[in-house]
């Protein structure tokens, strides 16, 4: 379907979007395995901090065409030709019914613009191994809460490569689109949502250039968030709106739960009550309780026993019958330790019944590992029957 790429050296590659996030995170990548890069963004502060060692530095605004073709201009009087284009330009901004604004220059309606942006460097006489990729994304799937702009604008991205790939791949010429997940970038951190399968931008550059090496026509990552997408793309309406509801319904919950969780202080334990069903049901290795009174007593009893203990949330996994947050425990004790901070990692698995209460919960964590080995004469012993038991 695309010719294979697993050689980097002494490629010729112009990024259009190069300054920040995947971008930025893809030119280290790339120069590092021996690509010879152009690199493009509004920002000629950011490119040069980027110090790409001999990129040429090509600041321009990704939907001013005359910018891109000066730059393309330049590209080929220093190269003479060019391997592959990534277009990466773009712009995110969550949108509702309410806020809608196609026309704002700030606004994701930036995505649509990169579709008109990507055309005018095609237009040059590129080399027989020419290749054109386009960064997209999973919203592109299927109608989303929240991405008025962006999901359309990724959606008719997809489009648009679909389309170029059929008149360009009878020349020889390969044409990707990429539909990353959830990526951490000044863009995503405006998200008040937890992201479920979150990358890192150099995870996500590792996952992009490995994708190179198949001769898919799309490369998306990660699978374990990036497939259930795709389900959710090829439901009949008739099962993917009331699904999405549930879903949407049981994630604003979710969403109010974990800030619950996240401010949660001896005082606002009170509050169990507008999250816990009455006889709620709740489990983790020392407690077995029924009812939201007996779960707020554990939670006194934690403040009593620890100071400044503080959940964050790392990740989230929704589904109609429920969810599983993966957690960090930060806190310091009284007891032993010499007040020294302390962190437990955990998982949660949550039900919720039909008014959105939680009415199941059970915490899994490693006793050993997470507690046991850190009592200062009990942490002594068990670390030391772990160094003897290793393989």
């Amino acid at each position: 379907m695309n010719p294979k790429i697993a050689d980097w050296q002494g490629r010729r590659v112009w990024l259009v979007g190069a300054s920040a996030g995947i971008g930025a995170a893809l030119a280290r990548e790339l120069s590092g395995r021996g690509a010879v890069l152009a690199l493009s963004a509004r920002s000629a502060g950011k490119l040069k901090a980027l110090a790409v060692p001999d990129a040429l530095l090509l600041p321009c605004d990704a939907t001013d065409t005359a910018a891109l073709a000066a730059a393309r201009k330049r590209i080929l009087a220093a190269w003479g030709g060019m391997d592959l284009v990534v277009y990466l330009a773009g712009d995110y901004v969550p949108m509702m019914a309410d806020g809608f604004d196609l026309g704002s220059p700030s606004g994701s309606s930036r995505s649509i613009s990169t579709v008109r942006c990507a055309l005018p460097p095609l237009s040059c006489r590129i080399s027989g191994r020419g290749r054109h990729r386009f960064v997209a994304s999973v919203a592109g799937y299927r109608g989303l809460p929240r991405a008025l702009c962006y999901g359309p604008g990724k959606a008719a991205l997809i489009h648009f490569a679909e389309c170029l790939h059929l008149e360009l791949a009878p020349r020889g010429i390969g044409v990707w689109v990429m539909n990353p997940g959830f990526v951490a970038t000044q863009l995503t951190a405006q998200n008040d949502f937890a992201m479920p399968a979150l990358l890192t931008p150099a995870q996500a550059a590792s996952a992009a250039v490995d994708g190179f090496r198949r001769a898919n026509f799309e490369i998306h990552f990660p699978k374990r968030f990036t497939l259930f997408m795709k389900l959710l793309a090829h439901l009949p309406y008739r099962c993917y709106f009331p699904l999405s509801a549930v879903l949407q319904e049981a994630e604003m919950n979710l969403d109010a739960l974990i800030r619950f969780y996240h401010d949660l202080t001896i005082e606002r334990v009170a509050r169990f009550p507008e999250f816990y069903a009455e006889e709620a049901w709740f489990k983790d290795p020392f407690n077995e309780v029924r009812g939201v009174a007996a779960i707020q007593r554990i939670f006194t009893h934690m403040f009593r026993q620890v100071a400044e203990p503080r959940f964050i949330v790392t990740e989230k996994v929704v589904d109609e019958g429920g969810a599983m947050l993966v957690w960090e425990f930060h806190f310091r004790v009284r007891l032993w330790g010499r007040g020294a901070a302390q962190m437990m990692r955990g998982v949660s698995h949550l039900r919720f019944d039909a008014a959105g209460k939680v009415n199941y919960h059970r915490d899994y964590w490693d006793t050993g590992e997470e507690l046991y080995m850190k009592l200062p004469a009990l942490g002594t012993l068990m670390r030391g029957l772990k160094r003897a038991l290793a393989a």
